[in-house]
């Protein structure tokens, strides 16, 4: 292909000049809400405020960070995303990596799968989930009620199964005969190699959370 050809320094042109419109398409509200946000009330309330603060003012996060509440919330929204994105991903990964063996290496997992399959389709509903946090978890009022429950979502798990069945067998059988194990095979080759399936899987707990 010839990169220096007119059509394709066009071509070249055209996308950056899309995606630099799609770009400031997508930035454009949040800067506008950033300004309503450094306006005074009067102009903020009266929807005046365009793409530029309209008489300058920072009572509104002065206000925000002197409720404790606001701080309080912040600090469990950032605890709910750590300990629920570590949580999850532990989980899934050691979910993932052993159903992604075939039925002669994992004998039951059919089983497994069959079992979250399940899980995933039918659920207890809200109140026996409210039982077993209330009264068989004592999760109640803790952070541990948000981010237990529900922290292996099946979804997340088949991606990665998948991801790591794709992966050559070669590189597996050859870290056996070196003399490692599953988890060592799972930590010093699947996981490294899985990092693109990883990342997504990531941002998709970070989001939920």
């Amino acid at each position: 292909m010839n990169y220096t050809s007119k059509a394709h320094k066009v071509f070249s042109a055209f996308n950056v000049l899309f995606l630099g419109i799609l770009g400031l398409l997508c930035f454009l509200p949040f800067w506008h809400i950033f300004c309503v946000s450094l306006s005074s009330g009067g102009p903020a309330a009266a929807n005046l405020v365009k793409l530029w603060p309209m008489e300058f003012s920072i009572s509104s996060y002065v206000d925000a960070f002197s409720d404790s509440k606001i701080l309080s919330g912040m600090w469990v929204s950032i605890k709910r995303v750590v300990l629920g994105t570590t949580i999850t991903m532990v989980l899934t990964i050691l979910t993932a990596y052993p159903l992604s063996h075939s039925t002669k290496e994992f004998p039951g997992r059919r089983v497994y799968m069959c079992y979250f399959i399940f899980t995933m389709l039918f659920t207890g509903g809200l109140i026996p989930s409210y039982i077993m946090i209330n009264n068989i978890m004592h999760m109640t009022d803790t952070i541990w009620a948000i981010t237990v429950p529900g922290a292996l979502p099946f979804f997340n798990v088949i991606i990665l199964m998948n991801f790591l069945r794709q992966l050559p067998k070669e590189l597996k059988e050859a870290a056996r005969v070196d003399g490692a194990g599953y988890f060592t095979t799972m930590i010093k080759i699947c996981i490294p190699l899985s990092l693109p399936s990883l990342t997504v899987l990531t941002l998709f707990c970070i989001i939920g959370h």
